[in-house]
């Protein structure tokens, strides 16, 4: 027999087995996917069915009130003309000092020249004015 008819059937068969074997395992791989699909959904449907009997369960309550009617009064206190008090404009004044700024004058209430932002501590940036 000739040598070459040999060899080819040989690499024949051995190509149909590579192909055959190729086949069967993509065919296990998708009946590995649809198992773990099946269970999944399998899964799903238990939870649904064990959500929806726990609700069932649940029932409306109702709880009377004994007493009649409550009622609540909030007060809540309005200031409409706030002012510091003298010992608290000697805490801004010392604190305002300590920051850099000059003190106060003998009046009540913050200097109209200071910004808004406080004093500038380096010298080489002034504020306007």
């Amino acid at each position: 027999m000739n040598p070459y008819v040999l060899i080819g059937g040989a690499a024949l068969i051995a190509i149909g087995s590579a192909t055959a074997g190729w086949k069967v395992s993509n065919w296990r791989h998708d009946s590995q996917d649809l198992l773990i699909e099946r269970a999944a959904a399998k899964g799903a449907e238990v939870a649904t069915n064990v959500a929806a009997s726990a609700i069932q369960s649940l029932g409306t309550q109702y709880i009377p009130i004994k007493g009649g009617i409550q009622r609540e009064t909030r007060i809540e206190p309005v200031y409409i003309n706030c002012e510091h008090t003298p010992a608290a404009w000697g805490l801004l004044d010392r604190a305002y000092q300590a920051a850099g700024g000059e003190p106060f004058p003998s009046g009540a209430g913050v200097p109209t020249s200071a910004p808004s932002t406080g004093p500038e501590l380096r010298g080489d940036n002034p504020s306007p004015r």
